[in-house]
């Protein structure tokens, strides 16, 4: 894919040919990503290994994050905090919503912002 210029990239990510669009999700140019959030033949497992993929550009975490379909599903909403390249003001956000199990892997995590590891350890304390 990366003899094919910008433009095809984003023609293709609009299309329905899945070995195209597999080899589309690791893009780098947010509207290709945009485009393939938007593709009805993308799944949920597609769109975790991008917001999973490090590093990643914060503008295409911040897409995914406020999608209106992949945004709001808690696999998704996991794997973009613990993406240490996703903004922490869009991890601090999502905090509140993983459970327990998960926060206590946030809050250990030595690889992420301080603060989003912080705030994981206040909010476990506050659901003991």
């Amino acid at each position: 894919m990366e003899f094919i210029t910008l433009g095809e990239r984003r023609a293709i990510s609009k299309g329905w040919i899945r070995d195209k669009l597999d080899r589309l999700l690791p893009d780098p140019d947010p509207i290709v990503i945009a485009n393939n959030l938007n593709n009805p033949k993308i799944t949920e497992k597609e769109i975790v290994k991008i917001a999973s993929k490090r590093p990643n550009s914060p503008n295409i975490l911040r897409l995914i994050s406020t999608h209106k379909r992949w945004g709001a599903r808690y696999v998704i909403k996991k794997a973009l905090v613990q993406n240490p390249y996703t903004p922490p003001r869009i991890s601090l956000g999502l905090l509140e919503l993983l459970f327990s199990q998960d926060l206590k892997e946030v809050a250990k995590d030595g690889s992420l912002h301080p603060q989003v590891r912080l705030a994981a350890k206040e909010r476990l304390e506050e659901k003991e």
